[in-house]
Formats: structure tokens, C-alpha cells, sequence
């Protein structure tokens, strides 16, 4: 399963937080330059059209290959006249200006291929780039080899704004960042586009109440666009639930409630593990009237903190309130 992480950037310092991802996104794509299809590098849009029609240039060479069946190009018009015309499936950006057009195929039969707008952060605490799905720009139910995927297509300057993500043959989803090349067709190696791959993340302000912690209906949050987030089952009959915790948190429990004879609360058992797991989602049955689920973890001072699953009487809606463990 991809790997998924939690952001919590401060609004006061999340554009610091970019400018310097700038940076840092530069040398990663230095670092994909030296793949084994050559040297390789990223950062501008030096495209032509006298390159589109260079004789000299081997189309097949042209094709970066991310390893699971799909690989990127300029949609030249030696390479899209190998495709029927009625199968090819394009999209046109009408917001902004895209200079270029790049073609997407496979090799393979993909589920859930989606065109993305996106941002790449470096999370400090991680030592990482991660991946942050911000609005899905096109989506294909099944990406087939014989139908490959057309869009107009810019990088400003080293900052990646689009992206793709698709379900493998394993059927764990995949994120990939999409770069200009700033070598010419001339240079060794050349690819005019570079795929880089990303393990997923999520951004949100660190104004939401409770340090992050969310509880809402899994129905409710679409859980596959948030990157494949895992389920666990206690009652196969019961009602889905997505959880967020504090990206920071340690040693996060699924737990059972129990009272003591004065009505206190106290964890009376531990339902699931899910040490280093931000986000989740739990099948099973919490009681509406009086609470006996809840989690557990320890915060980023070691405090371990409880709270419990209660449920609105008058519109149903779930939140988690803290509670002191008395045991």
C-alpha cells in the first residue's frame, strides 16, 4: 500500500514552506536525470516545434517509462499518427496557456487513471517529498493500451502543478509528478517529459479543532481519492468510519470502553494497532447512546490521550470527545 502522510503547515509559514520546496524539487529532478534511461533534468519549457519534426530523433526513444506499464512523451505527430485518431482521448486545458501537448500510454490495462492538479511538499519532520492531490483535472475509468490519454501541458519554471495517479496490476494507487526536461534532443539521454514518483500526502490548516483529529462516515469522504486509505474490519456489519490523528502521534489504538462504578470512563481493551497511521478506516458498530469505542495514542509530548466516539441525537453526525482514562 502507497505510502500516505498528514501536513500540518501553519498559514503564516506555508509559503515560506513552498518557496524553499523549490529548491529542493530541483534536485530531485537532477537526481532523475541519472536514471537508467540517461542523464535526464527538468526546469524548462525549451520544446519546439523544430524539435516535434527533428529527423534525427528516435521516437521510441523519446518515451519516459515509470516502470508500471505507463510512459509519457510530446504528442508529436509522428507519434500520434500511431494511434487511431478516434481512440485517442484528449484534454484541453481552457484556463490557462499550455504550450505543449504530451501524450500518456500503456502497456498494460490500468483501473482509475486520473489527470491532477497538485502540489509537491517537502515534510521536514519526514525528511521527504510527498505528493498533495488538489483537484482531479480528468479521469479515466480504464486506461487501455490502444487509447492513450492527450493533454496540453506547462511547468512554471521548477514548481509541478500537474501530476497523474493510477491503480497498478497490484491494484495499490500510484502518484507521479509531471516535469519538463531542460536537455535538448541532441544530449544523451534525452526525455522531453520526466515522471517522478511520489508517496501520497494531505494539507490542511492547523486551525481545526483538536490538533487534527477528524472522525466523519467514511461514505462521506471518498477514501480512494485520499490515496488508498486502509480498512479495518471489528463488524462486518456495521458503519464505516474515516479517522485522522496528528501525523506526530505514536502508538494509535482502536479501543473499547468500559465504565467503573462511579461512571468513569476507562479503556477496557485494545480492538486494533495502528502504530504510525494517520488516517483510517474502521468497520464496525459504536453504540449511539453510550459510548463504548474510541482511540488512543500518544501525542507528539508523549501524553497518551483518549477519546471517545459519540454520536449527535438530533442529526446523527460522529465526533470524538477526550476523555481521562480512569484505570
Amino acid at each position: 500500500m502507497p505510502v500516505s502522510i498528514l501536513f500540518t503547515i501553519k498559514n503564516d509559514i506555508r509559503m515560506k514552506t513552498l518557496a524553499l520546496n523549490y529548491f529542493l524539487i530541483a534536485a530531485i529532478v537532477i537526481s532523475v536525470a541519472f536514471t537508467s534511461c540517461g542523464s535526464r533534468g527538468s526546469g524548462s519549457a525549451s520544446i519546439t516545434a523544430d524539435t516535434n519534426n527533428n529527423a534525427q530523433v528516435n521516437d521510441d526513444e523519446l518515451w519516459f517509462d515509470t516502470g508500471y506499464g505507463i510512459k509519457v512523451t510530446i504528442a508529436t505527430d509522428r507519434i500520434l499518427s500511431r494511434f487511431e485518431s478516434e481512440s485517442i482521448v484528449e484534454f484541453v486545458y481552457e484556463d490557462a496557456p499550455r504550450e505543449k501537448r504530451i501524450i500518456f500510454s500503456t502497456t498494460t490495462y490500468l483501473n482509475d487513471f486520473k489527470y491532477l492538479s497538485v502540489q509537491i511538499v517537502y515534510d521536514e519532520a519526514a525528511k521527504e517529498f510527498f505528493i498533495v492531490e488538489e483537484d482531479v483535472r480528468y479521469q479515466l475509468d480504464k486506461f487501455e493500451p490502444e487509447s492513450p490519454f492527450v493533454v496540453n501541458f506547462m511547468q512554471a519554471g521548477i514548481a509541478v502543478y500537474d501530476g497523474i495517479s493510477f491503480l497498478d496490476e497490484n491494484n495499490e494507487r500510484r502518484y507521479f509528478g509531471i516535469y519538463d526536461s531542460n536537455l535538448g534532443p541532441e544530449e544523451e539521454g534525452y526525455r522531453p517529459i520526466l515522471l517522478q514518483e511520489y508517496p501520497v500526502g494531505f494539507l490542511w490548516d492547523d486551525e481545526e479543532e483538536n490538533d487534527n483529529i477528524f472522525i466523519n462516515y467514511a461514505s462521506y469522504t471518498n477514501p480512494d481519492d485520499l490515496g488508498g486509505v486502509g480498512r479495518d474490519v471489528i463488524n462486518e456489519d456495521g458503519e464505516g468510519f474515516y479517522i485522522r490523528i496528528p501525523y506526530s502521534s505514536k502508538d494509535a489504538q482502536y479501543i473499547s470502553i468500559g465504565y467503573d462504578d462511579d461512571n468513569n470512563l476507562y479503556q477496557d481493551a485494545v480492538l486494533l494497532s495502528l502504530d504510525e497511521v494517520p488516517a483510517f478506516i474502521i468497520v464496525d458498530s459504536p453504540s449511539e447512546t453510550i459510548p463504548n469505542r474510541g482511540i488512543s495514542f500518544i501525542d507528539d509530548e508523549g501524553k497518551r490521550r483518549y477519546f471517545y466516539i459519540s454520536f449527535s441525537g438530533v442529526d446523527g453526525s460522529v465526533s470524538l470527545s477526550e476523555f481521562e482514562n480512569n484505570k
